[in-house]
């Protein structure tokens, strides 16, 4: 929490309400310089499940950090200080942990919202793990305002919140998560998210995009290693045999590979869009690509990667 007197008080009454409430709500106050710790500690009072800390100004990664530390349940469930979560998300996303034992971290959709009311509904897809691997290439796999995640997972494979990571540390925590476990997403709208002018997305999104854009070249070396792909070397029919058969998976690798790998010939990059699986409709961007469109800006605004 930082500096939201005027909507946190929302924001708590939504966890407070859910209907699953075995729940310790812990509330990280992160160097606030107006009202919104007494505005906590008064709920407190009222409630005992609500637990705030409090610290001097040190950012998002610092605090959540902190609430992974301080957290003792068997599930972590994200929540920022300016959204709305459904009354029954908890309950939703605890049943789907409990009958899927084989999942470590789940989200589910959202709505958005600002000042005069809802803008859409943003869902994840619901894809397999292998699928979800290979979308990180396009986005985060969950949004991280409807994550759940097996506490013991982040403990016993000591991952966090990478302050080497600014802007984009989420991204950086679901990929580690991935390399460990299986990720899954509900199809549900579990949650509304706060749009306006001042939040981080919004501030610096150009830096944020240029940091991801930089940050998914990990992504996928890590991708060829783990399925021993060469896309040098590799002949289509190959890689219709190592990829997931899912438009989800192909499509992010693909484009990856045709916008950005300087290696490949673009005779050899033609071969491989025509006789990998793909929707036809996506066949056609990609070409023109490969023939008409280069530079790392032309990349960014393509992709449709955004802050």
């Amino acid at each position: 929490m930082y500096n939201v007197e005027k909507v946190i008080g929302l924001t708590l009454e939504s966890i407070q309400k859910q209907t699953y409430s075995n729940l310790e709500i812990i509330c990280v106050n992160d160097g606030s310089d107006d009202a919104t710790l007494p505005i906590v500690e008064r709920r407190a009072k009222l409630d005992k499940r609500i637990k705030p800390y409090s610290h001097e100004h040190r950012g998002i990664v610092y605090a959540l950090n902190k609430a992974i530390k301080l957290s003792q349940g068997k599930y972590l469930a994200r929540m920022d200080a300016d959204d709305i979560a459904f009354l029954d998300r908890i309950e939703k996303q605890v049943r789907y942990m409990e009958s899927n034992p084989d999942i470590i971290a789940s989200g589910g959709a959202l709505v958005e919202f600002d000042e005069s009311g809802v803008l859409k509904i943003v869902a994840r897809r619901v894809l397999g793990h292998a699928a979800m691997l290979f979308y990180q290439l396009r986005n985060i796999p969950i949004w991280n305002s409807t994550s759940i995640i097996r506490r013991r997972v982040l403990m016993e494979n000591n991952i966090s919140t990478d302050e080497n990571f600014p802007l984009i540390e989420d991204y950086k925590f679901f990929f580690d998560l991935s390399r460990v476990g299986r990720l899954g997403n509900l199809p549900d709208i579990l949650h509304a998210y706060r749009r306006h002018t001042t939040q981080t997305s919004t501030k610096y999104g150009e830096r944020r995009a240029k940091l991801t854009f930089e940050f998914k070249a990990d992504i996928y070396k890590f991708l060829c290693e783990k399925y021993a792909l060469n896309p040098v070397r590799d002949k289509p029919r190959e890689w219709r045999r190592k990829i997931p058969r899912d438009h989800d998976a192909i499509w992010p690798f693909l484009w990856h590979t045709i916008t950005r790998n300087e290696d490949l010939a673009k005779l050899k990059k033609l071969r491989l869009v025509l006789f990998t699986h793909l929707r036809l409709t996506a066949k056609p961007r990609l070409i023109y690509h490969i023939f008409f469109r280069k530079g790392y800006s032309g990349h960014l605004k393509a992709s449709g990667e955004r802050g």
